[in-house]
């Protein structure tokens, strides 16, 4: 991303927004190629268009170039890191060193008083070991934690799909049922150990759901939310999930971003996630938690039998109904003035 099109970034973002916070989420490798440089200019360009506004910003990394510079700036600059990790090396067939340059960037950002989150892909693979999964990111420090599924087509010039209603998907792709029972497990050892000193991204909005009725998660709220991506080139997509010619807005050297955010694209596609919803979903018992998941993983498969139904269907529809009584307590203790980790002390270890 060159400085004409950060500039045009930065600035189409404050113009667009009139919340309080704006959020820079700084995805893939070609940020932190950029240098340190490219990171202080696009702070120095927030701090300009600011306005009185917060602007947050996160890098995500797999730590690999996470320098004692790199996180000495991140301390200073309080931008907040995510390292993408998918468990232990040896799960994933690796030698045990393999985490070597990891752990080094986690020491670098602990000896500099930078707290960071893991994101951890959840695939075929680490899918069968859910608490050796868990149980290593707390060991290596990690207090926040999201688990993503891991859900792609095959892009091995095979046919697209098995059939021609089918999306045939990769073999890293973790299974619907298999995702629900990673979480369910996680969940099972969090809930009677680890409330309040370990937050799962998932486990949190799920709680603000049943609680709030309004989930913090992307996924499972109404519509989706204003959450663009933006390439290198400036070229600005719908959602992360979408980076295609069909959902590409436009570019940011044709028009400003705040043009491109109220385009009829982009309020089609934010509304599409709840004006889409199958009837299978309207009528489901966990809608409420659900509301249809992420519409990246809507597509034809054997594993729903329906159109429009999510992929994960079946993995959500177990980890929501496996988690509903324990959310029901921390919801009551946290309307008591209690705090939701009390629910420890009432499940059975």
């Amino acid at each position: 991303m060159d400085d004409g099109t950060l500039e045009a970034l930065v600035r189409g973002a404050a113009d667009a927004c009139d919340c309080s916070e704006i959020h820079f989420s700084w995805e893939g490798a070609e940020p932190m190629r950029r240098g340190l440089a490219f990171f202080r200019r696009a702070l120095a360009l927030q701090a300009q268009h600011a306005q009185g506004r917060t602007m947050r910003n996160t890098l995500h990394s797999d730590g690999s170039a996470i320098d004692a510079p790199w996180a000495a700036f991140l301390a200073s600059s309080g931008c907040g890191v995510t390292l993408h990790v998918d468990g232990p090396p040896a799960l994933q067939g690796l030698a045990p060193d393999a985490a070597g340059p990891l752990l080094q960037a986690i020491a670098r950002l602990q000896d500099h008083g930078v707290e960071f989150e893991t994101c951890t892909a959840v695939s075929a693979v680490n899918a069968q070991q859910p608490l050796a999964v868990y149980r290593w990111l707390k060991e290596i420090g990690a207090r926040q934690m999201d688990f993503v599924p891991l859900v792609e087509q095959r892009q091995d010039g095979c046919a697209a799909r098995a059939s021609p209603r089918e999306v045939e998907l990769s073999h890293r792709t973790v299974g619907s049922i298999a995702y629900g029972r990673f979480l369910t497990s996680v969940f099972g050892e969090w809930v009677r150990h680890d409330v309040g000193r370990v937050f799962v991204h998932l486990f949190d909005s799920t709680l603000q759901g049943w609680v709030h009725g309004r989930s913090g998660a992307c996924g499972f709220a109404e519509t989706c939310a204003c959450k663009v991506a933006v390439a290198p080139d400036g070229a600005v997509y719908t959602c992360e999930r979408y980076l295609d010619d069909a959902h590409c807005l436009g570019r940011l050297d044709e028009a400003t971003l705040p043009e491109l955010l109220v385009a009829r694209e982009q309020r089609a596609f934010a509304q599409a996630k709840r004006d889409t919803l199958p009837s299978q979903c309207r009528r489901c018992d966990v809608l409420a938690a659900c509301r249809g998941g992420c519409p990246g993983h809507r597509f034809p498969h054997a594993a729903t039998g329906s159109p429009g139904v999510n992929y994960l269907c079946a993995g959500y529809r177990h980890f929501f109904r496996t988690v509903a009584p324990h959310m029901r307590a921390m919801g009551v203790l946290l309307r008591q003035g209690r705090p939701a980790s009390d629910i420890m002390r009432f499940t059975p270890r």
